[in-house]
């Protein structure tokens, strides 16, 4: 059975501080804007697994796409997926 300890906040080790530290500041380095966030996001699964963006509900954009690039929609976004060199374009519809 595991066992709780309390410490004394006055004699905490560095390790114990240096998780206080990183929990609060952790949530700082997270784009305050929840639509910025989202959208590097999607970028970076396009760039990673494109496949899986049928899976959460994009629609490959056929007429949009060419042999060098893939086009998909949803309903509030739109992904350009560049298939020359590694690069996406997100943007909200």
């Amino acid at each position: 059975m595991a066992s709780i300890t309390h410490r004394d906040p006055q004699t905490s080790s560095l390790p114990d501080l240096l998780e206080k530290v990183v929990r609060k500041v952790v949530p700082l380095t997270v784009t305050e804007n929840p639509e910025e966030q989202t959208c590097k996001d999607l970028e970076r699964l396009a760039l990673s697994s494109p496949h899986l963006l049928a899976d959460i509900g994009f629609k490959r954009a056929a007429a949009d796409s060419s042999p060098s690039r893939e086009v998909w929609h949803s309903d509030g976004h739109t992904i350009i997926l560049s298939l020359k060199n590694p690069l996406v374009r997100v943007s909200k519809r």
